[in-house]
């Protein structure tokens, strides 16, 4: 998919989480749409379009069935999203940003989604964020991160983080565990969880 990437762990989400990131990415004008054809398009997982409708993408989310999906803002730029019901605690939002250059647009999109997070915290729905707009560790294990436990992690770990991360949200309990420095990180408490954001960003 993309090595540019937005996260979102969760424990659950449904009909009204849904409408609730058409209505944050509908002021950045991207829509499940086609402006073209008023096509709504879903994705195979080796990136097949299929015509698809918002009953479809209902029913999915109410089977807890796995899909992947496209945002449009004009017939050729579009975002890949998947939201991904990955046992019955535990659903990720994944984001793939590559349709969006290094500046105002993905700051933009960086935006919507860390104050998704956050309002998602505060109603404690959601536990983790990760987002990494340089693509660097597209290749770590984050559900395994943010679903199990984690001892301590090792100097490469920490490297990998502390100098490529855009954006991190995750519990003080987990904070506390992995003894990570973030210090070159701005930091924001929203009640149990900690939201880092690279100063640099």
């Amino acid at each position: 998919m993309s090595d540019k990437f937005a996260r979102i762990y969760s424990h659950s989400f449904d009909i009204s989480d849904l409408e609730n990131i058409m209505d944050e990415f509908g002021h950045q004008k991207l829509s499940l749409s086609n402006p073209a054809n008023k096509q709504i398009i879903l994705l195979s997982d080796i990136g097949e379009h299929f015509p698809s409708s918002m009953n479809e993408i209902v029913d999915k989310i109410k089977n807890r069935h796995t899909f992947n999906f496209l945002w449009w803002r004009d017939e050729i730029e579009n975002m890949i999203s998947r939201i991904r019901f990955m046992d019955d605690k535990n659903v990720a939002e994944d984001y793939y940003l590559d349709g969006f250059e290094i500046g105002a647009d993905i700051k933009e999109i960086v935006t919507i989604l860390t104050n998704r997070f956050k309002k998602r915290v505060i109603d404690r729905k959601s536990f983790g964020l990760v987002i990494d707009i340089l693509g660097r560790t597209i290749e770590y294990d984050w559900d395994r991160f943010f679903t199990t436990s984690n001892k301590e992690l090792d100097e490469a770990d920490k490297t990998l983080w502390t100098s490529r991360l855009t954006v991190l949200g995750l519990t003080i309990q987990k904070v506390d565990q992995i003894k990570l420095d973030m210090s070159k990180f701005d930091r924001e408490l929203i009640g149990n969880t900690v939201i880092f954001q690279s100063l640099s960003s």
